[in-house]
């Protein structure tokens, strides 16, 4: 009876159909233009959007979106005043602390990291530690294995650095470690892996073009490259799993008009969404099932779910409908509940 129990606990946790089924989408005009990352907050139901805004030179009006992840619907705003957010990127939140990627893509400034506290709304730019040089050096995006932070960058100089912010009770003077990327490779997204892997999204296209390259994320030496280049990838953006690190599918964007999904059942490349302005960065809600992704020129973030026919077909099973194996498996365990009250009388 026990190894049945299990059974039925393992088909409903066998891997998703692809979240490629459009559902709707969370137009950010009201608040600003260019939005450029998404972090689903599935334990508070927030999300949080950064937006760029004008990208003018000299302009600091960036702003972080906080919208409800079941209405969507917006309920806050941080700017940290009117000199801090130029054009904020990636976001890792880490207890009651965001942590911004505050980049400028004019190249006047430096890129430096941001910590908001999102309940008080108090806001620290990071020291000399953190801050970059101006002319070109700037982080890109943020991950976080819930104690210490890593960042992405793409450099004036050809190669990019990955980045890891430690200590961080002693912001804005964390300890930092810092580890150079593959030649000349840029930083974009990154995504902590399974073990100590650390995957980032290279974002220099050329040689380089559909390259998610892993890291060690402790000492920094090249692991495994992942190149999505055979189906049409280019500048490679965000990153997400759909189920457990490094062992489930992997979704990514390159820039472009596409999302494209690494099976992890084959191995192998696919486009599963097309028709993007410019996709950025994405997240997923793995408690709804919802893929988010970012159509930075288009000014909405995008949402897609599992399509109903895939239910039962794509990667594996859900628990989403009944199939048939849910039914055969409820047959047997009635059976066996009547055998095993039979042999008591």
């Amino acid at each position: 009876m026990k190894n049945i129990v299990m059974l039925l606990l393992f088909v409903c946790s066998i891997a998703w159909g692809q979240l490629n089924d459009y559902i709707g989408s969370i137009d950010v005009t009201n608040e600003g233009i260019n939005p450029e990352c998404v972090l689903i907050d599935s334990t508070n139901f927030k999300i949080y959007i950064s937006i760029h805004n004008t990208q003018n030179t000299g302009a600091k009006d960036g702003l972080i979106g906080v919208y409800d992840l079941q209405t969507h619907n917006q309920e806050k705003i941080f700017q940290c005043g009117s000199n801090v957010l130029i054009d904020p990127m990636g976001m890792a939140l880490i207890g009651n602390f965001l942590y911004v990627a505050n980049s400028d893509l004019t190249g006047i400034t430096g890129g430096n990291i941001v910590r908001i506290n999102v309940v008080t709304g108090d806001w620290v730019s990071g020291g000399n530690g953190v801050a970059l040089p101006a002319g070109g050096n700037n982080y890109f995006d943020l991950t976080t294995d819930g104690t210490n932070l890593w960042a992405g960058s793409s450099l004036s100089t050809p190669t990019g650095n990955l980045y890891r912010f430690s200590q961080l009770e002693n912001w804005p003077n964390p300890t930092v470690n810092t580890t150079s990327l593959v030649t000349n490779a840029r930083g974009n997204g990154v995504i902590l892996g399974a073990g100590n892997d650390i995957w980032v999204a290279d974002f220099s296209g050329g040689n380089h073009a559909g390259h998610v390259q892993s890291y060690d994320r402790n000492t920094g030496t090249v692991g495994t490259l992942w190149n999505f280049f055979s189906v049409g990838a280019n500048l490679m953006d965000g990153l997400a799993w759909i189920g457990e690190p490094g062992n489930s599918d992997l979704y990514t964007t390159d820039w472009g008009a596409n999302v494209y999904l690494r099976s992890h059942k084959n191995n192998s490349y696919t486009t599963i969404i097309s028709g993007f302005e410019h996709a950025a960065d994405i997240d997923i809600d793995k408690n709804n099932k919802r893929l988010y992704v970012v159509d930075m020129t288009a000014d909405e973030i995008k949402i897609y779910g599992e399509k109903k026919s895939e239910k039962h077909h794509s990667n594996g099973h859900t628990c989403g409908a009944i199939g048939i194996e849910f039914l055969f498996l409820m047959l047997i365990l009635k059976l066996l509940s009547k055998f095993k009250n039979r042999n008591k009388t």
